[in-house]
């Protein structure tokens, strides 16, 4: 519901890992950004907001073409 009202079209939505199926995929959850060095988010980490949220504790946006998780070291953009 909030990606639709905020505009984001569904299949850029779903591209950048913040859909899956038909649901929200960090829904439930406190959302941080995760930035490349330049300081440009290229993907989120969130965390459960209620026990009975479904899947883990932390959870990260898939893989995608910005995204590569073993070439991101988090808070880098932050030195």
């Amino acid at each position: 519901p909030m990606l639709k009202a905020s505009g984001i079209r569904e299949d850029v939505a779903e591209s950048g890992g913040l859909i899956k199926g038909n649901r929200e995929f960090f829904s439930g959850r406190l959302l941080f950004p995760i930035r490349a060095a330049t300081g440009h988010v290229i993907g989120f980490s969130g965390r459960k907001i209620k026990e009975e949220t479904f899947g883990g504790k932390y959870v990260n946006t898939p893989e995608t073409p910005l995204f590569k998780k073993s070439r991101v070291l988090f808070g880098l953009n932050y030195t």
